[in-house]
């Protein structure tokens, strides 16, 4: 694999205050645990497959993932 397109996602439409914990948890697991799952899944793959050219890309931001989301 040399490239992901991560592009799910899905909405409930309700108002802030009337919106269900089991609508937001079911919004956030398709926005963002659907999201980190194949990036995590995908970077192991490349990491796998040894150095690349960018650095960056490949080493990434170790303590800082959850401002890569």
């Amino acid at each position: 694999m040399d490239i992901v397109v991560a592009n799910s996602g899905m909405q409930k439409d309700a108002k802030f205050i009337d919106m269900m914990l089991a609508d937001w948890n079911a919004v956030m697991n398709v926005n963002l645990t659907g999201q980190f799952l194949t990036a995590q899944r995908v970077v192991r793959d490349f990491l796998r497959r040894g150095p690349h050219a960018d650095q960056q890309g490949r080493v990434g931001q170790p303590r800082g993932v959850e401002d890569a989301a």
